[in-house]
């Protein structure tokens, strides 16, 4: 949401485009992910994580969650876990944690 809404300020992104990506974005948020529970492990790691690199703090908790997802993954079906995000510090960062990543601004089909 704050991705579209800050394309729609900086006049990237049309009032109708907006309203359709937020309808999409709610759609899969409702039927294609699954969500997880910050608890006291994702909260440590993501403090873990701003003292060790420059996150804001909801990047912190994004990316402490995936790194906890991803050991999940790592037993199960190792490469079938990406991190994406169009953030490139954020993305930089998840790299060297280790996860895969994709940058949606950066795919060129």
């Amino acid at each position: 949401m704050s991705a579209f809404t800050r394309l729609n300020r900086e006049k990237r992104l049309s009032e109708i485009d907006l309203d359709e990506s937020i309808e999409i974005f709610q759609y899969d948020w409702n039927f294609q992910y699954n969500s997880i529970e910050v608890d006291d492990f994702i909260i440590k790691l993501s403090g873990d994580l701003v003292k060790k690199y420059p996150l804001r703090a909801y990047d912190s908790i994004q990316l402490a969650s995936a790194l906890k997802l991803n050991s999940v993954f790592l037993i199960t079906t190792p490469s079938a876990y990406q991190f994406v995000s169009a953030d490139k510090r954020l993305i930089d960062v998840a790299q060297k944690e280790g996860l895969e990543t994709i940058n949606p601004n950066e795919i060129h089909g």
